[in-house]
């Protein structure tokens, strides 16, 4: 009898309502969790030299020896390309052509994380042609990656020609003339 007065004083409202908290008791609550943090791999800094940028012709091949650094901001070592491109079209590389295979490999610089170091040589022909007057020119591209960011260094180097490379002047002869005689005459 006590059952059917609980129902019976049962108002629509009430029974609207013991439904809604049946209902949020079965919800599962929403729990905020914290984002996995992620260092994006990215290169954020680099630095090269190339020694020497001018060299003398000579049979056989010279040496030019890059080192440089690159700071990196997460993720592990860069990964380091060069090219070479010939005045000539002739002795270009992307590090395995002609120059052959050269181990570009960096070293991680101790007490200092993200930074990392290289060294290595690359050989070019040292000839220049005949003709050539201003030499021979080679440009050495130097670059590290770290995802999908890069950062890189140009660097020219020439061989210069064993003649000389004398500019032709502006002036006409007659003019080249009268500049050599009145510095003659001043000396």
């Amino acid at each position: 009898m006590l059952r059917g007065r609980r129902q019976a004083a049962a108002t629509p409202r009430r029974r609207a309502e013991q439904r809604a908290r049946a209902r949020l008791g079965r919800r599962r609550t929403a729990r905020l969790e914290a984002l996995e943090s992620r260092a994006l791999a990215a290169v954020v800094g680099f630095e090269a030299e190339v020694f020497p940028k001018r060299l003398n012709p000579g049979p056989g091949r010279a040496g030019i020896l890059i080192t440089g650094v690159a700071r990196v901001d997460g993720g592990g070592p860069p990964q380091l390309n060069f090219q070479l491109v010939d005045e000539y079209r002739e002795h270009q590389t992307d590090g395995r052509g002609p120059v052959g295979p050269v181990a570009v490999r960096t070293t991680p610089v101790a007490g200092h994380p993200g930074l990392f170091q290289f060294r290595f040589r690359v050989r070019v022909p040292a000839q220049v042609r005949g003709g050539d007057r201003d030499g021979r020119q080679f440009t050495l591209t130097v670059a590290a990656r770290q995802g999908k960011s890069a950062a890189g260094q140009s660097f020219p180097i020439l061989i210069a020609n064993p003649t000389g490379f004398r500019p032709r002047s502006p002036l006409s002869p007659s003019a080249q003339a009268a500049l050599l005689r009145a510095r003659r005459a001043m000396a």
